[in-house]
């Protein structure tokens, strides 16, 4: 009996970790296919793969925030809020949730709903303290509030960071124009004008390589 017991708890065994490692596969093989959509941009179908991962795992806290990416792409910005919240909810690393609080903050600039998109930029600031993204949206969350030094404090932090971001001179060069800071504008906007002639020489001869 006890050889009897031991061989069906044995093959019970065997017959779980194959099950496992099925579904194991399958979560792995819908990932995949769902990365290859997203980055063709057929954004429905990575996104009928992503519910295929979550049906297997619904704490998977990547899944729920690679959808909320292809919804925000297709313009859903409920859904993809929606989905990051969920993400958020499981708790993920500070990686990711520093990405996943400056696509929120992105979707509420597009809503004007300003207050929001700084409490989010704010949020992913302190996960991830050296995050230009959030600094850059902070930026123009506060130019819509006509909070025009505040957004130069944030604008500085970006150029400091990278000297190279265009949309950073250009929105410094606004701000301390409005500000009353023409002559510092003015070196602002010559220096956006002077990375855009350096983009494009760059680009043109990136075609002939």
């Amino acid at each position: 009996m006890k050889i009897k017991n031991f061989i069906i708890g044995f093959l019970l065994i065997g017959i779980l970790a194959n099950v496992g490692f099925v579904f194991g596969t399958d979560a792995w093989e819908y990932c995949n296919l769902a990365k290859q959509y997203e980055d063709s941009g057929d954004y429905n179908t990575a996104i009928y793969y992503f519910d295929k991962i979550l049906e297997i795992d619904p704490n998977d806290a990547e899944a729920w925030n690679c959808k909320g990416d292809a919804l925000k792409e297709l313009g859903k910005y409920s859904e993809a809020i929606d989905c990051y919240d969920k993400a958020l909810q499981l708790k993920p690393m500070s990686s990711m949730l520093n990405y996943i609080l400056t696509n929120k903050g992105y979707i509420y600039l597009n809503y004007k709903d300003y207050d929001n998109a700084l409490n989010c930029y704010n949020e992913a600031e302190r996960a991830y303290p050296s995050n230009i993204t959030a600094w850059f949206g902070k930026g123009i969350a506060l130019m819509a509030k006509d909070n025009y030094l505040g957004a130069i404090g944030c604008f500085n932090k970006v150029l400091s960071a990278n000297p190279a971001y265009i949309d950073g001179w250009t929105n410094m060069g606004y701000c301390l124009k409005v500000v009353g800071r023409d002559k510092d504008s003015i070196k602002c906007y010559a220096e956006a004008d002077r990375l855009h002639v350096l983009l494009k020489h760059v680009l043109a001869r990136s075609c002939f390589i």
